[in-house]
């Protein structure tokens, strides 16, 4: 969050090692002994860096602050993409825990874990509000990648887009008014931009 430093993944002989950089200084060091898959997202404070274990006897989302310490299992399954909500007090992430991925929200400490969508089809591509009470996600559920928005409790889930195409990758603008995403309306990708509430939809 303070534009001076960076969270990685890099594969080196066959493992993965999640680093952090300090932009224009020395080289990377080391976050975690933990071989993981992915770095989430580094919490809005600066306090935590999040990331997921998808392989292995301990798989889930754990965090670690940036400079090496504390580190803690905040999940034991299937769980990755987790995103931090803007006042870093929350978690949003998906699970294959029931076979199809399902978004859940928790605290920040693993407690309060709650399971916001069940569909048998998979939800992905998280993105929050920058208020903090709504979140942007992609699901299949009605045959085909689309855009919705939901509370963040899992209430009044809204499809925005009714493209019949592959639209994915939603963000929120700064002042949660418009939503950038992309789609393959035209025959191949291209970045759209529209309202929150999914009207006014230009290339």
């Amino acid at each position: 969050p303070s534009s001076d430093r960076i969270a990685f993944v890099r594969k080196k002989d066959d493992t993965n090692e999640v680093l952090t950089a300090h932009l224009g200084g020395d080289g990377p060091t080391k976050l975690t002994p933990i071989e993981a898959n992915e770095v989430g997202d580094w919490s809005g404070d600066g306090d935590a860096v999040v990331f997921a274990v998808l392989a292995g006897k301990n798989p889930g989302v754990f965090v670690r602050n940036p400079d090496g310490v504390n580190e803690m299992q905040l999940t034991e399954s299937l769980d990755h993409s987790a995103v931090w909500s803007p006042d870093s007090k929350r978690i949003a992430f998906i699970s294959e825990r029931d076979g199809n991925s399902e978004i859940y929200v928790m605290a920040r400490d693993g407690e309060k874990e709650h399971r916001l969508t069940e569909n048998e089809e998979s939800e992905y591509d998280l993105s929050w509000a920058p208020d903090g009470k709504r979140l942007l996600f992609v699901s299949d559920r009605d045959g085909n990648p689309e855009i919705y928005t939901m509370e963040d409790t899992g209430a009044k889930q809204t499809r925005l887009t009714y493209n019949n195409v592959v639209d994915h990758q939603p963000v929120w603008s700064p002042e949660g008014r418009r939503i950038a995403f992309v789609s393959v309306l035209d025959g191949d990708a291209e970045i759209f931009i529209m309202k929150h509430d999914g009207e006014n939809q230009i290339r």
